[in-house]
């Protein structure tokens, strides 16, 4: 079984709770934590304007407000953020869109087909193309 808590777990008493929680109910549960960090110009504006483009957050605001409030939400995270470290706790730090990866702890199954789950992900826009394979020129279908 999984579970995935998604939330902002910024500070690290919120981590710690959730530790506690999870633990609480069953000891042999196997909490990883998986941290995003961003600080390429580039990569940040255009996760902005996708941000502000699609999320029914900032319908009926305009491009500029939607900015300007989401760069808000963003300056109150960053002023109580305190980033995942330690020894004890098992994490995966995803940097850059994964152009860095840093992981501690990471055992078992699952943890360990996390990682390279997460290293593939990409969020950019591309084609996908589909392709369904037919009999080649000179070939018997089946």
């Amino acid at each position: 079984k999984v579970a995935i808590f998604d939330a902002t777990n910024s500070a690290k008493s919120r981590r710690r709770w959730l530790w506690n929680a999870v633990k609480g109910r069953n000891r042999r549960h196997h909490v990883v934590f998986i941290e995003s960090i961003c600080d390429d110009p580039k990569i940040l504006e255009d996760t902005f304007t996708s941000k502000v483009d699609n999320s029914p957050d900032f319908k009926g605001m305009s491009k500029d407000q939607a900015l300007v409030e989401l760069r808000k939400r963003i300056h109150n995270y960053e002023a109580e953020y305190q980033e995942i470290a330690g020894s004890r706790v098992s994490y995966i730090k995803l940097y850059n869109l994964s152009s860095k990866v840093s992981c501690n702890k990471i055992y078992g199954r699952l943890a360990n087909g996390l990682l390279p789950f997460l290293m593939s992900v990409h969020i950019g826009t591309r084609p996908i193309w589909l392709v369904r394979a037919g009999a080649a020129d000179g070939e018997e279908s089946r």
